[in-house]
Order: structure tokens, then sequence, then C-alpha cells
């Protein structure tokens, strides 16, 4: 197993901040523990993020805001071969079946913010995010061994979404009530799979609006009451 973590901050002036993280994570040459797993199988699995903040406000603190862009990529390489399995004749034994799984994504965040007036606070946000797994399967062995799809789909996925969120608070800090509504649009790809013939490519589209609401309220230095509401969905996949 191997990991790292990197991070670097500078202070630009006395009201915008830039952050970096770099970090990476994984197990190499490990061991399959899947249901088929045999002295032969091992498999690779990492994941790297890189990400970049920048913070700010203005002198009197009545506006402020966030940015973000971020890239990740997570690959998942398997080989289980089932070279002395029981189950198959020897022309369909296989010395090497290595399925490689590579997820990319990369997007940007921007929230700016405003105090409107005492105990008020508005969240404007923009999202925007790219991503796309790639798949392919290697299988070597007997006479009889052919070559069958990843055991994922190639596809590709774009999210773009505004939102806005406002909060108030009310009696001195005791009651605060809140909501937000979030307008999303997004498309999928089925792209094309090695040894997957009867997928249908193609591109969908979809759009929603979510919301939320909710409030807090400290009745007493001891009990306080939380309450809330909101709607969300499922993005279709691929097959779908």
């Amino acid at each position: 197993r191997l990991s790292g973590t990197g991070v670097f901050g500078y202070q630009i002036d006395e009201n915008n901040r830039i952050d970096v993280t770099a970090r990476t994570d994984g197990i190499y040459d490990a061991g399959f523990r899947g249901s088929a797993a045999n002295l032969y199988a091992n498999d690779t699995r990492t994941n790297t993020t890189v990400d970049v903040s920048v913070t700010g406000n203005t002198p009197d603190r009545k506006a402020g805001y966030f940015f973000q862009a971020y890239y990740a990529n997570d690959v998942d390489a398997l080989n289980n071969p089932s070279p002395f399995s029981q189950l198959n004749t020897f022309p369909n034994r296989t010395t090497i079946d290595y399925n490689r799984r590579q997820l990319d994504v990369v997007g940007t965040r921007f929230q700016p913010n405003f105090n409107l007036w005492k105990g008020n606070q508005l969240l404007v946000g923009l999202d925007w995010e790219r991503s796309w797994i790639r798949s392919d399967r290697n299988r070597r062995g007997g006479t009889a061994v052919t070559q069958l799809s990843p055991q994922d789909n190639n596809q590709t996925e774009n999210v773009f979404a505004f939102y806005l969120e406002d909060s108030q608070s009310l009696f001195d800090d005791r009651l605060v009530v809140r909501g937000g509504v979030r307008q999303t649009w997004g498309n999928t790809s089925l792209d094309w799979t090695p040894f997957a013939p009867t997928l249908i490519t193609g591109t969908t589209n979809y759009q929603v609006t979510t919301w939320t609401a909710g409030g807090t309220f400290q009745a007493t230095d001891w009990l306080g009451f939380r309450a809330g509401a909101s709607t969300g969905f499922r993005a279709p996949t691929a097959t779908e």
C-alpha cells in the first residue's frame, strides 16, 4: 500500500487566499479477494486527486467568494485467471484475465456569497463536471478462450448546475430559516465498449429542479430543534 498527500497554501493579501491539495492512495499487486480468487489472481487499485481552491471577501465583509477546480483519477486493474478451474475444460481455462477500468473526473465550482442585510446571507452557485469511464479486458489461455467485454461499460457524463440558497437569522440568532433551489442540466453517453456489439451507443439529456427548506431553533441553552425537507434525483446510467 502506498499513499501520499501534499498541501500548499498562500495568503495573497488580507482578503484572498489560494490552497492546493494533491493526494494519492492505492494498493499495488495485492491478492484478489473475489469469489473466484486463486493464487494467480492479483489486483491494483489507485485513486489520485488534485484540487485548487481560491477564497476571498471584500474588505467590508459584505461579499465573498469560493472558487475550486479539481481532477480525480480512479483505476481498478484486476487480473483474475482460472488456470486450474475444475468447472472449465483445458481449452477454456485462462492464464490471463486482465480487466482495467479507469474513471477520470474534472470539474469546477464558483460560489459567491452576499450579506444583503443583518442576519441574511445569500449563496449563489455554479457547478460543472465532466467524467468518463474507459475499460478494456484481455484474456489468454486455452485454445477455446475468447475475448469478452470489460466488466464496466464505457460512458461519459456532463453535468452543469445553477443554484441559490438564502438564510435568515431572527430573534438574536435563536431562529435560523433557510431555503434553496437548484437547476441541474446533464447528459449521459453510452460509448463504444470493446467486445460489446449489442450495446446501443448514444447520448441522452436530462434536467431537473430540486429544492431544500429548513430551519433551526435554539429553545434554551441546552435544547435545540432542527427541521428540514428537500428533494433529490438519481441521474440515469448509460444503459438506461
